[in-house]
């Protein structure tokens, strides 16, 4: 069995790295070079093709950083509440231990 850990930083990093490329993906810009030649047409829609997958690479890592950081902050909120509780039990373990000893 392995243990599951949460690290911070490194999901912060992981977000941010992929805003970084969404926004590099979102930034190339693709045109079809004309060619003078019976393909042209295939060409531009190949391009066409090629600028609908950048796109969408764009926004599927857009959508990966808002879930690494929805993750972040429902893990440190989750995180947050069980110390709260744990400081309450050991609060009500130290008062309810007093004159045993």
């Amino acid at each position: 069995m392995s243990n599951i850990t949460w690290d911070h930083f490194e999901v912060q990093r992981a977000a941010t790295d992929a805003a970084y490329a969404s926004f590099a993906l979102n930034g190339v810009s693709l045109s079809s070079p004309a060619t003078g030649s019976k393909a042209q047409a295939t060409l531009n829609e190949k391009m066409q093709g090629l600028k609908q997958a950048l796109e969408d690479m764009s926004e599927a890592a857009t959508a990966m950083s808002a879930g690494l950081k929805a993750a972040d902050k429902a893990f440190e909120d989750n995180e947050q509440k069980c110390r709260v509780k744990i400081t309450k039990s050991a609060r009500f373990l130290d008062n309810s231990m007093k004159g045993w000893g």
